[in-house]
């Protein structure tokens, strides 16, 4: 009898358990939902701060600056992206805040702690992870990509031996006079040579920098850059749907690549692993950092190879400082299997 009021009494505590987990997680998503909703009222903003990176490089090259859409409901899908995406980012805290208060009660006050130092340090190192894709690797990648249009330098358009039989070369002349005379009617453009740009330049002005050797054109407030290079066949016309899931996907991709240091803390305080094993690795730290760099690096710069391996190296440095701070020695399991064999 006594047997089996503790069975009831077991499952009763378990579904009441669950019950609490189903709570927890109804109430989290509670979260995500309203932030959601109420990116729908910046998404534009968003998106305008996500293209701006692409935007400028077009500009600086001389290309139009703008995006492409190819399907009828591809601004909607941009919008629920960013509208999803963004709230889901935002209400991460209050998910990972109601995650807590469902595992707090089962915890030490040592382990308590620790995920209180846990929960604040993987939103500043995710914050910062994004940061440094927006500010630093996306112009980097976005300037590469957009370098291979250039590689495709137009061909010469001049007939084939074939194709002036097939027009008749009476007709390939006739068209080239009839230019020729064309041209001589077009008055020649007289446009100023400057050594800086002006600070307040009219609408559809256009002068020369002799400093940057470009041509720049005042248009709606803002100054473009026409520069002379090469005729390309490729003109770049990409979709703004696209670009904008590579742009958010890259940025999940970062925020967790700096969860680096917490990682390394969380096996440590497991005792999966000790700090000094690690702290002997510096050196292949060092090595997979540029391995790693010299692959994701778009250009292969020796410059932006050091600028990208410099944070993934400091990253695993402040991994090693934190197992230093918070984890104590002897605390791995390879110490746990030695002592064990030493009894």
């Amino acid at each position: 009898m006594t047997h089996r009021s503790a069975q009831d009494e077991v499952k009763m505590s378990l579904g009441d358990h669950l019950e609490e987990l189903r709570r927890r997680i109804g109430v989290g998503l509670i979260g995500p939902v309203i932030a959601g909703i109420g990116m729908i009222f910046i998404a534009d903003r968003v998106v305008g701060l996500i293209c701006q990176p692409l935007l400028y490089e077009l500009a600086r090259e001389g290309k139009a600056p703008s995006l492409v859409m190819r399907t009828v409901g591809g601004a909607f899908n941009v919008y629920l992206q960013v509208c999803v995406l963004g709230g889901l980012v935002i209400g991460i805290p209050w998910i990972l805040w109601q995650l807590w208060k469902f595992i707090s009660p089962g915890l030490h006050p040592h382990e308590r702690r620790f995920v209180t130092l846990l929960m604040p340090g993987s939103a500043v190192l995710a914050a910062l992870g994004v940061l440094f894709m927006y500010y630093l690797m996306l112009p980097l990648a976005i300037w590469f990509f957009l370098g291979f249009t250039d590689a495709f330098s137009m061909p010469s358009l001049a007939p084939t031996a074939v194709q002036r039989y097939l027009i008749g070369e009476e007709g390939t002349e006739g068209r080239r006079d009839e230019g020729t005379k064309g041209e001589e009617t077009i008055a020649p453009l007289n446009v100023p040579v400057m050594a800086t740009d002006p600070e307040k330049p009219g609408e559809g002005r256009v002068w020369i920098n002799s400093r940057e050797s470009t041509m720049k054109m005042s248009v709606g407030g803002h100054v473009m850059t026409l520069r002379a290079s090469q005729a390309t066949m490729v003109e770049p016309l990409i979709e703004l749907d696209e670009y904008v899931s590579f742009v958010l996907w890259m940025g999940v991709s970062f925020a967790v690549v700096f969860q680096l240091p917490l990682l390394m803390l969380l096996a440590g305080w497991a005792g999966i692993v000790e700090r000094r094993v690690l702290s002997r690795g510096r050196k292949i730290a060092v090595l997979l950092a540029f391995v790693i760099a010299a692959i994701i690096t778009p250009g292969g710069s020796p410059v932006a190879q050091t600028v990208t391996a410099l944070p993934m190296y400091l990253l695993y440095e402040l991994g090693l400082l934190l197992m230093w701070l918070f984890v104590k020695r002897k605390t791995s399991l390879w110490s746990q299997w030695d002592d064990a064999g030493a009894e």
